[in-house]
């Protein structure tokens, strides 16, 4: 990128003198470099190159009328740029309402804190916008919003302008939990800051709150003709960023650490010495780096399990089916993002191959009645339901002895062997390669679970409850293993029947 100003020093100009600079990516990368400082020494910073792209590629998809998202590395500046581009946008567009989303509190504290000194105290925002004040009146806090004021306006005038934003502010800034969300409407920016982190990402069911708040929360804010700016990390390949990049009204980019040649992406800030750095400090042995620095979901994925989807469609209700069950139940009370989650998995044998498919399955924190309406539910849902494996150590042995005063019920209890949960999950991994054991393509929680799991072990969270699925797949199976052992007659010796016919003796 060609610099289009030198950097600009605090003050030394009247207040309007860039007041014509235009709304375009050079405009913004003046601006960038009038109000970004470099905390070391105070001095005033370029846009980055990959930064200066980042901006381009924010106005083509504005132009064309589709959301952005931008992956990018940890230390690209990430922030500090969807900060100031903000601000920027909130220059250009007083009348309009703006909202930042992040993941908690805090640092959508830090996001508004930052924008807000922009406006009410960086020196330089007069050069560019001397008309656009902050209106503290009215609102001028994290928790009330940020409102600015148009100076080129009339009272009346303004008043007129902003009477339909009902509690909608210039700047609203919410983590992504927040119920105030509702309500208000964006007519400017939507900026997506780093909505994941490695808590909402480490279990299924927090993954899919993260989702299902944009789908039904967030995304509903958004008014015609609005910026949708997505920036982050990737985390894994069922994040919210990646599921969103499927959609046609998103346009992504990527900023990895390297070029596609290898070289350094920012060369001044991480040179080849300083990546190699983070190479050689990966705990993880290299997908962590992959992840956060290369933008390499593949990589960051182990491969343990290689397995077959069968098309769910495919799979008749005729067909033989076991189940199994690893059992927990959210009674005895504490947080449920500490508890383990109860599994029962369906498998269901191909009359045809005689392989055998992971065909369905429930997957939930629940009540101990429910987990009893499931087994009964399950069972009698398939006219060749043979039985339910249940783990017997631990609560499931107490669960056992309830269920088991059912008549009706078909249980078979086994023992772990003292072995722990990784390691039977492990044990299923030849009969998945094997094709053995097949899965469902079918889109329930259970099976999207247990697909996300087998792609991503060993690299995924304790509490992910792909880890009671796939010991819920292990139970189904257990027979298919561990198959029972045939009692060898004991020999004796016995007389020859002809010996005695001839009255011949030994």
């Amino acid at each position: 990128m060609d610099q289009v100003t030198n950097p600009l020093k605090d003050g030394g100009y009247p207040p309007g003198y860039f007041a014509s600079t235009p709304d375009t990516p050079d405009g913004f990368a003046r601006f960038f470099s009038a109000m970004a400082r470099d905390d070391s020494n105070g001095q005033p910073l370029f846009l980055t190159d990959h930064a200066y792209r980042w901006a381009e590629f924010l106005y083509d998809c504005h132009d064309s009328g589709k959301a952005s998202i931008i992956e990018a590395f940890r230390g690209a500046g990430k922030s500090v740029f969807a900060t100031i581009f903000a601000a920027w946008r909130m220059g250009h567009d007083p009348t309009k309402t703006n909202m930042i989303i992040r993941s908690n509190f805090n640092s959508a504290e830090d996001t508004g804190s930052a924008i807000a000194k922009i406006i009410a105290q960086n020196k330089n925002w007069k050069l560019f916008f001397p008309h656009v004040v902050p209106d503290e009146g009215s609102a001028w806090s994290v928790i009330k919003g940020y409102n600015i004021r148009d100076l080129r306006l009339t009272d009346g005038r303004w008043a007129q302008m902003v009477s339909g934003r009902g509690p909608s502010k210039s700047l609203m800034v919410f983590p992504y939990t927040s119920g105030n969300i509702i309500g208000r409407r964006v007519s400017g920016l939507l900026l997506v800051d780093d909505i994941h982190t490695d808590e909402n990402v480490e279990s299924a069911s927090e993954l899919a709150d993260v989702i299902r708040i944009w789908n039904d929360t967030i995304s509903r804010v958004r008014l015609p003709d609005c910026w949708t700016f997505f920036i982050g990390t990737p985390w894994n390949p069922d994040d919210l960023l990646q599921q969103l990049k499927e959609l046609k009204g998103y346009k992504f980019i990527k900023t990895p650490v390297v070029d596609a040649g290898g070289e350094p992406t920012w060369p001044t800030m991480f040179d080849q010495e300083a990546i190699q750095g983070l190479m050689d400090d990966d705990i993880t042995g290299g997908p962590g780096f992959a992840r956060m620095y290369l933008l390499d979901l593949s990589a960051h994925v182990s491969k343990v399990f290689q397995y077959t989807l069968i098309n769910d469609q495919t799979i008749a209700s005729t067909w033989k089916r076991r189940s199994g069950l690893d059992y927990a139940s959210i009674e005895g009370g504490g947080n449920l993002k500490w508890r383990s989650h109860c599994a029962l998995a369906n498998v269901a044998q191909d009359p045809v191959t005689g392989g055998w498919v992971v065909s369905e399955g429930f997957l939930g924190q629940v009540p101990q009645s429910a987990v009893e309406r499931w087994v009964m539910d399950n069972q009698d849902a398939w006219p060749h339901h043979e039985y339910t494996t249940i783990e017997m150590d631990g609560k499931g042995a107490e669960f056992f002895a309830v269920l088991a005063r059912n008549k009706d019920v078909r249980l078979v209890p086994e023992k772990t062997g003292g072995k722990n949960k990784a390691k039977r999950i492990e044990e299923l991994e030849p009969l998945f390669r094997n094709g053995t054991i097949k899965v469902s393509t079918g889109q329930s929680q259970f099976l999207t679970t247990l697909r996300a799991f087998l792609d991503t072990y060993p690299s995924v969270g304790p509490r992910d409850a792909g880890w009671d699925v796939a010991d819920a797949v292990y139970w189904a199976v257990y027979h298919l293993r561990q198959q029972p052992l045939v009692k060898r007659k004991k020999h004796t010796e016995t007389e020859n029947p002809w010996y005695k016919l001839a009255g011949i003796s030994d």
